[in-house]
């Protein structure tokens, strides 16, 4: 006995097995540091200088913070966000991704090229196509270099003295090594884990697959 109501069910059983089985999935990233206050605020009036070796100062002036990775678990960069102000120049700085050197920045493992900063106070996001494992409990370092002529000033946060910045002067020979540069407020940043796709809907699915179990054992039956 053919049923078409039965055939009409199978149907649009298999189609939401396949959808769930194919459709994109939304993304989900989290932070893994940041010292934004509320509502990604931070100081717009006051910040702390970045200049590149031709800037016309004469003097490159390059500035890290310090943070560390919590969990239990390795966790892939997806991101930064930096709060930056552009002044004059040639409107280019590298961020960059540093290891930890006993408390001072080290060796460089990403470095994302960004240009045509705004004028005024923004967060300015610098995305990673490295996507380098950060191991837990471990110290890294956010570091913006500007480049040529480039005047710009990286905002301090909202949140107070945290001494855990570093800097570093370039007087167009090469960059000198890291200091530390304590100072009224860190700058203001954020750091976010790779966007990860959420699993598929297993609902669905097994929505599908009983659709179909259903329609096996109805052809098994007499009729």
């Amino acid at each position: 006995m053919n049923v078409p109501g039965r055939r009409q069910s199978v149907g649009v059983s298999i189609f939401l097995a396949l959808w769930a089985m194919t459709a994109p999935n939304p993304a989900k990233a989290g932070f893994i540091a940041t010292d934004l206050g509320s509502g990604g605020s931070y100081n717009t009036t006051s910040g702390y200088t970045l200049a590149g070796p031709q800037s016309s100062s004469g003097l490159g002036y390059g500035l890290a913070v310090e943070f560390t990775v919590s969990g239990s678990s390795s966790i892939a960069f997806g991101s930064a966000q930096l709060a930056l102000e552009y002044h004059g120049g040639a409107n280019a700085v590298d961020i960059l991704l540093m290891a930890d050197n006993s408390g001072l920045p080290g060796s460089t493992l990403e470095t994302i090229h960004l240009t045509g900063i705004a004028a005024g106070p923004s967060l300015v996001t610098a995305t990673s196509t490295a996507h380098t494992l950060l191991a837990p409990g471990t110290n890294y370092w956010l570091a913006a270099v500007a480049s040529n002529d480039t005047y710009m000033s990286w905002m301090a946060n909202s949140q107070g003295q945290m001494n855990h910045l570093a800097y570093r002067t370039d007087h167009g020979a090469g960059p000198s090594s890291w200091g530390t540069a304590p100072g009224n407020a860190d700058v203001a940043f954020s750091i976010a884990t790779a966007a990860v796709p959420a699993p598929p809907s297993f609902a669905l699915l097994g929505v599908g697959l009983l659709g179909l179990a259903g329609y096996h054992f109805g052809r098994r039956r007499p009729g």
